[in-house]
């Protein structure tokens, strides 16, 4: 990078408040989505398409992933996409409406008062655009691969074309007006939403974010253009045709299928370019094999999802469903967010823990920050939960359902505390290096 394409110091500056009261709702809506789980485990265990189940499914959609994502937006743009976010007021109240907006969609999905939910939808979507947007105009100018690029953009369209087929639908659901399939519109939601918004941001941020947390060389990123073009193709056809009830399913599953492969092609390449990790981390390193697991989990929900697609409508499809959400939004999404968290909240708290650079003094290293043992713990509790939690969905049993959702509430109690632990160094500057010295593994 020329000196003239290198951002000036403070743009490399992450913002403090803003990122941390996302990251704060995140956790606050996965402890709640599992807390709520061991309590109404029937509710978990029965059809999807009720209430009670739906708020769930927001809480770790929106509640956890997303808001983890616009979180980590104002950490990774200055630090890894060269792109600054800085803080202002209005940052503050629209993080403070997206909360507003998901507790409202929450409490009126569970008490079955969807017109509400619909109102409320508005400020959640509303709020994620604007930060999305914001990043989006960031990152045009930041030297990172045009395919990063392309990811976000597309990821934005999607989201606002579910948030708006999702707002219709909960409007539509309080005072029917919509002539398509009612359920095929709600797949089409979930669809955009996980696949469009959330795999279009993961697939393009993790051409940064996978070679700082393995670490490895960054990829050129060219066949990610066609990955990305392929992905969007296939997730827009694949919502038309379950809007429209059509039988012609297949074909645009294989074109999603193809452009996840291609993100698992990024993925082995960096495996296979590996670089030497920080000094003094401890091994073995958990966040790797989170992300790890979570492409092993990828690669089942892109076999499910095909199987499902080819597959007329049986008891089989119906207990296999809930195997393709918990393997995609818990096993793939999720356990990217907790790698990638395991790397960049330390780093990002490195900064402010280390920001008064005198040259005397201990330094704070990212990975002294968190608790061992508790990273081994939400490891252990999140890799015997997932599969518990599946089994207890697709067969319809509540016992099976609370126990893996346990495990699961245990493996996010573990997770907020040592994140409380990292966090609480935003607050501190005692130490004596600058970033540059102690972050580690930042490209």
């Amino acid at each position: 990078m020329s000196p003239a394409e290198t951002p000036p110091a403070r743009d490399r500056i992450p913002p403090r408040l803003t990122p941390v009261i996302y990251f704060l709702m995140a956790h606050a809506a996965l402890l709640a989505a599992f807390a709520l789980a061991v309590a109404h485990p029937a509710e978990v265990s029965g059809y999807f398409y009720q209430p009670r189940m739906i708020a769930l499914v927001h809480l770790i959609t929106l509640g956890w992933i997303t808001a983890s994502i616009l979180g980590s937006l104002y950490v990774i743009g200055p630090m890894a996409l060269r792109s600054p976010m800085p803080e202002g007021r209005a940052d503050l109240i629209v993080a403070l409406l997206y909360a507003i907006g998901l507790c409202g969609m929450v409490s009126h999905f569970w008490l079955n008062a969807y017109g509400g939910a619909g109102w409320a939808a508005l400020l959640v979507v509303g709020a994620a655009l604007h930060v999305g947007f914001r990043a989006l105009r960031s990152v045009r100018q930041a030297p990172v691969q045009p395919a990063v690029k392309l990811h976000l953009l597309l990821a934005l369209v999607n989201l606002a074309l579910a948030g708006s087929l999702g707002i219709l639908l909960a409007f539509d659901k309080a005072h029917p007006f919509l002539p398509a399939i009612e359920l095929g519109n709600v797949m089409a939601h979930a669809h955009l939403a996980a696949i469009g918004w959330v795999g279009m941001m993961v697939m393009g941020t993790g051409l940064r974010m996978l070679p700082m947390v393995l670490p490895a060389a960054m990829p050129a990123g060219k066949l990610s253009i066609p990955g990305a073009l392929l992905t969007e193709a296939g997730i827009l056809g694949v919502s038309g045709i379950l809007m429209l009830g059509s039988a012609a399913l297949g074909g645009f599953a294989l074109l999603v299928a193809a452009g996840f492969a291609v993100f698992l092609g990024q993925a082995i390449w960096m495996r296979r370019h590996l670089r030497p990790a920080p000094a003094g981390l401890p091994r073995p390193d958990l966040g790797v094999w989170h992300v790890l697991q979570a492409l092993v989990y990828l690669l089942l929900a892109v076999a499910l999802g095909i199987f499902l697609a080819f597959t007329p409508e049986s008891d089989l499809t119906y207990r296999l469903a809930p195997v393709y959400g918990v393997a995609g939004l818990l096993g793939f999404y999720g356990q990217l967010v907790l790698g990638i968290e395991s790397r960049i909240l330390p780093m990002f708290a490195a900064y402010y823990a280390n920001r008064r650079a005198c040259g005397a003094g201990p330094v704070i290293q990212p990975h002294e920050m968190p608790r061992r043992g508790l990273q081994t713990a939400v490891f252990a509790l999140w890799s015997a939960g997932l599969p518990v939690l599946a089994a207890g969905m697709s067969l319809a049993r509540p016992g099976l359902c609370r126990t893996g959702a346990s495990l699961l509430l245990l493996a996010a109690l573990a997770l907020a505390i040592n994140q409380a632990r990292v966090l609480a160094h935003l607050f501190r500057g005692k130490a004596s290096r600058p970033l540059s010295e102690t972050a580690g593994g930042l490209s």
